[in-house]
């Protein structure tokens, strides 16, 4: 599996860590291919789910703070991925994992990055403004002329 610049999805840090999960799909990809043992293949895996966990959070926390409507949708859909990420690696210790594991990272790579990730990177390349929690908010109690508007910031202090 190579990167193509139609997976990109317009965000380089999530371009980069979406390279990061090609080339651990192709580690275990080529570990499934030359049959190299349950342990080199479980290895992957171990390393696929930890990124992906990583990812996950990092997107989730991207449409979070751009106010995308449908992250409710996509998390859910990140929740189903791992849990087949999860399985796989489960079931890897027990037994060779089949070549179907590739047509899993096949089809994750071509429906959810090339659709539903670039869904939330279109609404934040287009104009998605910054949601800030309430806690960070602006306080203008000092009046509503005055330039010392200052940072409320409660939970941090």
């Amino acid at each position: 599996m190579e990167w193509r610049a139609e997976y990109s999805v317009g965000i380089v840090e999530i371009d980069s860590q979406h390279k990061e999960l090609l080339r651990l799909f192709s580690c275990v990809e080529e570990a499934v291919v030359t049959r190299q043992g349950w342990s080199a293949i479980h290895y992957g895996l171990v390393e696929v789910r930890q990124f992906t966990q990583f990812h996950f959070k990092f997107e989730e926390a991207l449409m979070r703070l751009y106010g995308y409507t449908d992250s409710a949708e996509h998390a859910e859909a990140h929740r189903k991925i791992l849990r087949k990420v999860v399985s796989i690696e489960q079931a890897s210790v027990q037994k060779h994992a089949e070549e179907g594991v590739l047509t899993f990272f096949q089809n994750w790579l071509t429906d959810h990055i090339q659709g539903a990730d670039r869904s939330y990177s279109d609404h934040i390349l287009k104009g998605g403004k910054v949601v800030v929690p309430g806690e960070f908010m602006l306080n203008s109690d000092a009046g509503r002329n005055s330039r010392q508007a200052k940072l409320s910031l409660a939970a941090a202090t």
